[in-house]
């Protein structure tokens, strides 16, 4: 692991580290977080693509949540 005052942290939950495993087997990083090394470029690509799953998921428990009700 590398210091703190190195890195980035990111933390899309345990799902969205699962969906995208692979490409992040690179980077270090835990359960729900993964650690951006402040000496490599910044995968904005990968992190959108992320947030963009995340955000769907959300919508989904959300939506489901509601016709519960």
């Amino acid at each position: 692991m590398r210091p703190l005052k190195n890195i980035i942290g990111f933390y899309p939950g345990p799902s969205g580290i699962e969906k995208f495993k692979d490409e992040l087997s690179v980077y270090d990083g835990a359960k729900g977080s993964v650690q951006f090394p402040l000496d490599n470029p910044i995968p904005f690509s990968l992190i959108s693509r992320i947030v963009k799953f995340r955000v769907n998921e959300n919508l989904k428990k959300a939506e489901a949540k509601g016709k519960k009700q």
